[in-house]
């Protein structure tokens, strides 16, 4: 199973199934991933043009609508912890730098309220605990290969 295929079916687990809530946290990650873009590199006009467009597909998706307060929330601490973490990603302060490297995973904290809604406190927690481990094992295989 690839990284892609593994995430989508952990995506689908991490909303109980519910195809409208899987796509809507789809377009999430893709919309995160699009913004950091926007930060981190070179984007012609056409693309920044494209990130505006998924801004308004994901505030009227039908699933954010349906629960827009919590949703809206998570959204607005993520886009917060991800300018804290821009601030510190290249500070001089090593441990600015880890908190920095950490802090870019916040957007799995939209999948987690996502799955409170759908399956509640324990649900939540359980899938939090699979997502972490499953970055953990990422990041241990990342530094296995650049040794390598």
């Amino acid at each position: 199973m690839t990284k892609l295929e593994m995430e989508l079916e952990m995506i689908d687990h991490a909303c109980c199934g519910n195809a409208e809530a899987a796509d809507f946290v789809r377009r999430v990650n893709v919309y995160f991933h699009a913004a950091d873009d926007l930060i981190d590199e070179d984007c012609n006009a056409e693309f920044k043009i494209k990130v505006l467009v998924m801004a308004q597909d994901l505030y009227s998706h039908p699933f954010f609508l349906k629960y827009a307060h919590p949703l809206n929330a998570v959204i607005r601490t993520c886009i917060s912890t991800y300018a804290d973490s821009v601030a510190w990603e290249g500070s001089d302060d090593p441990e600015r730098r880890t908190w920095a490297d950490h802090a870019r995973h916040c957007g799995l904290d939209v999948t987690l309220v996502v799955a409170d809604i759908l399956g509640g406190w324990e649900y939540r927690r359980a899938v939090a605990k699979e997502w972490r481990e499953y970055h953990q094992q990422l990041a241990l295989a990342e530094k296995l290969q650049a040794k390598g």
